[in-house]
């Protein structure tokens, strides 16, 4: 079991680094502090998800590809939420929604400490979001962890605890390869449902369950 860290970049002040976890079967997992995000998956030296060329490229635009995306991840409909009498308006940034957050979490530097022992090679990563940040109420401490064991098993996990109540519905926001071909042009997926939920032209349910 390895981990080791390289910085290869700085920005608001804040070094950007590449974490790479390591099992002794030659697995190896990278993972950025940009986003907590999850870079890349290389099983017998292919990678198993979708990646940016390096990781220079992840803050130059944003695009989701592996990060930890919150507060909220999917679309909130014009933004609002309700809690008692209470009415939140969220900052609107799709269309007529909100989504992902805001600015959220995907595209914050993140603190990490990595670590190894005998069961697995992991990282662990924290982030603090102040009270109002996005307009989300509650100072929010979020924990994710990436760990990856002799089984060839990546372990993910993501917790938060907030002073006031919230909403927190992230999302860890990686695209798996689904076999050899380059696209997905041509792939089947066939799922086993009875029910699925229609949804209007900005992507939101609209009109309840139909079935299939």
């Amino acid at each position: 079991m390895k981990t080791s860290f390289r910085k290869y970049g700085r920005k608001d002040n804040k070094d950007l680094c590449e974490i790479t976890l390591e099992n002794d079967h030659g697995m190896v997992v990278k993972v950025l502090n940009y986003g907590a995000t999850l870079e890349k998956v290389l099983l017998d030296g292919e990678n198993m998800i979708l990646s940016l060329d390096k990781p220079e490229d992840y803050d130059k635009e944003r695009n989701y590809l592996g990060g930890t995306v919150g507060r909220i991840a999917g679309r909130v409909r014009r933004g609002l939420w309700r809690h008692g009498l209470e009415l939140h308006q969220l900052p609107i940034n799709e269309g007529p929604n909100h989504i992902h957050g805001g600015i959220g979490t995907d595209t914050e530097i993140w603190n990490f400490r990595p670590s190894c022992n005998e069961k697995g090679a992991r990282v662990d990563l924290t982030l603090f979001d102040p009270d109002g940040h996005n307009d989300y109420p509650g100072n929010l401490k979020l924990h994710a962890r990436y760990e990856l064991d002799n089984n060839n098993i990546l372990h993910y996990s993501l917790g938060a605890m907030s002073d006031k109540l919230t909403i927190f519905n992230p999302v860890n926001h990686t695209f798996f390869t689904l076999g050899e071909k380059k696209t997905i042009n041509d792939l089947q997926l066939q799922m086993n449902a009875d029910y699925y939920i229609p949804v209007d032209e900005t992507g939101l349910p609209d009109r309840g369950m139909e079935k299939v």
